[in-house]
């Protein structure tokens, strides 16, 4: 087990943080570490979590160096992390993770399988909140307006693949076009990367 998130203090942000322990204590996907308890202590509120053994893609890129990841190794990654994010979109509420990157997802020793991690900053699509929380470089424009929408978190796993295939950290809301990859490849990247969400894929 791994401790995942410590909050502190004021009733209104315990409040907070046993609702969102209990809508991931809900969740179950072999994509997802499953939440196994939450309990506060000393004033300060703890979330318990499966601990995954394996290494994110943060790592992976840093051992591949300068030249990114292959395109099979990125298309598999992101069709393992779209299974994940349908199943948290299709959540009562919706849940948007607003943090996918690379160093939030891991691929598992035992089975080679993606896993998301970091769920600090998620929400129901019906929390409100005024306050731009994300990664900046993966952060799309409407969350980086406090807005964020289930079309944000395809725009950070967007923003994920570009970084993998080129091996450089994206600057906020700019991908350039990649020359070695297949056509179909540039074209899921500019349509998940669109800065309107409306131009973005719908699912």
């Amino acid at each position: 087990m791994a401790v995942g998130t410590v909050l502190g203090g004021r009733a209104e942000l315990v409040a907070r943080f046993k609702r969102e322990a209990q809508l991931l204590r809900g969740l179950t996907h072999a994509g997802l570490p499953r939440v196994q308890d939450f309990f506060g202590e000393g004033g300060l509120h703890f979330l318990v979590q499966d601990y995954i053994a394996g290494e994110n893609f943060q790592t992976l890129l840093a051992r591949a160096g300068s030249a990114g990841l292959d395109e099979a190794t990125v298309r598999a990654m992101a069709l393992e992390t779209l299974d994940i994010l349908e199943y948290l979109h299709a959540q009562t509420p919706p849940v948007i993770h607003r943090d996918v990157k690379p160093a939030n997802l891991m691929k598992q020793n035992a089975t080679g399988r993606v896993v998301l991690v970091d769920f600090g900053i998620a929400r129901g699509a019906q929390a409100s909140t005024a306050t731009a929380i994300g990664t900046a470089e993966y952060c799309a424009p409407e969350q980086y307006a406090g807005k964020a929408e289930l079309g944000s978190d395809l725009y950070a796993l967007g923003a994920t693949m570009h970084h993998l295939l080129t091996g450089a950290v994206p600057m906020p809301f700019q991908f350039p076009e990649i020359a070695n990859v297949s056509p179909e490849m540039r074209d899921v990247l500019a349509k998940a990367t669109a800065l309107n969400v409306r131009d973005r894929f719908k699912t």
